[in-house]
């Protein structure tokens, strides 16, 4: 049997800044169509209320491209959070 080699295309775009206790994100699903940037608790409360905005606009988390700093090491529950559950996730230095 041949391997599906379908690879999924981004439909929202999530830019998060990371901070000690809290986390900035801002979505975009096109150039026009940017939403207003809100702050979460870097909490798994906060986890929760974030993939519950972001899965409202795209209820395919594999549709979900998000980008986030590597700051110290305060990116790596929320990373490993979105991560399980099915985003697609990218952690960049923050240089």
């Amino acid at each position: 049997m041949a391997e599906n080699n379908l690879v999924l295309q981004p439909q929202l775009f999530v830019g998060i800044d990371i901070a000690r206790n809290t986390a900035t994100c801002a979505t975009a699903s096109s150039l026009k169509a940017v939403g207003k940037p809100f702050t979460f608790p870097q909490t798994p409360g906060g986890f929760t209320e974030l993939k519950t905005i972001l899965l409202a606009q795209q209820p395919d988390p594999a549709h979900c491209l998000v980008v986030m700093e590597a700051t110290g090491t305060y990116w790596m529950k929320l990373a490993l959070d979105l991560f399980e559950a099915g985003f697609k996730l990218s952690v960049i230095n923050p240089n």
